[in-house]
């Protein structure tokens, strides 16, 4: 009895632990960011966020031709992916270049003043369309984030053989409940009490990406965390209606 009580507790833990590296093993990928940036309405935000820093840089409306022709979801969203690609190859995107370069071709190049109204306007929108140096501040310090996914496969294989040696020892649906229940408590968490509603880190866009960033990883633990859940209580049924049987025909 001890001996089965303590081998659920270890897979209770097991389990759960699993898949959180499963999952961090595929956190901050470059396609999983431009997934989470698609499916975040991220391009729009950022848009909409740039537009009004820029108008607030250069409030003269006459001048607003300078960034309007230059500024779209379309273009933000092509300059967010070269900075991503760049990022992962060790490269220099030359984004801020580009816009500083248009900026400064409507008016005269040999104007100092003209020359730093144009690096202020190009370092507003390069700043604020996907802060990759901050973000790589937060990657480089991830524990054991290069390894992530050998671990992962060394916890799968580790629990698939906890379960074949000592399969008639483990209450293995109670396993699946509680590891249910330890995945899906981070998402009932934020949805009782929201912490990361008021979360900021250097600037809206960036502060905007890791909060959803945040949602998306908390939904996929829940996502796994109900499909143990469904298979735990199914399994615990399904042996309750054997044993049940089974005590009839004994009678």
């Amino acid at each position: 009895m001890i001996k089965k009580i303590l081998l659920t507790i270890i897979m209770s833990i097991l389990i759960p632990i699993t898949f959180l590296f499963i999952i961090y093993s595929s956190i901050f990928t470059e396609k999983d960011i431009l997934n989470n940036l698609e499916e975040t309405n991220y391009y729009e935000h950022v848009y909409n966020d740039i537009k009004e820093k820029l108008k607030m840089e250069l409030p003269n409306d006459e001048l607003s031709y300078v960034y309007d022709n230059y500024l779209s979801i379309d273009q933000i969203k092509k300059d967010i992916k070269t900075i991503l690609e760049n990022y992962y190859i060790k490269s220099k995107d030359g984004i801020e270049k580009e816009f500083y370069d248009y900026v400064i071709a409507h008016f005269d190049q040999t104007d100092n003043h003209i020359k730093s109204l144009a690096s202020s306007l190009s370092k507003i929108y390069y700043n604020n369309l996907f802060s990759i140096d901050q973000l790589d501040s937060v990657i480089s310090k991830l524990p054991l984030k290069n390894s992530a996914r050998a671990i992962s496969f060394v916890l799968i294989f580790i629990s698939i053989l906890i379960i074949a040696i000592f399969i008639k020892n483990i209450g293995i649906y109670n396993s699946f409940i509680i590891s249910g229940l330890l995945l899906v408590l981070p998402k009932l968490f934020v949805t009782i009490d929201d912490i990361l509603i008021n979360f900021y880190y250097y600037n809206n866009s960036l502060s905007y990406f890791v909060k959803n960033y945040a949602y998306s990883i908390i939904n996929q633990l829940s996502t796994y965390g109900f499909i143990l859940l469904v298979i735990g209580l199914i399994g615990q049924i399904m042996h309750f209606v054997f044993k049940l049987k089974l005590t009839k025909k004994v009678k």
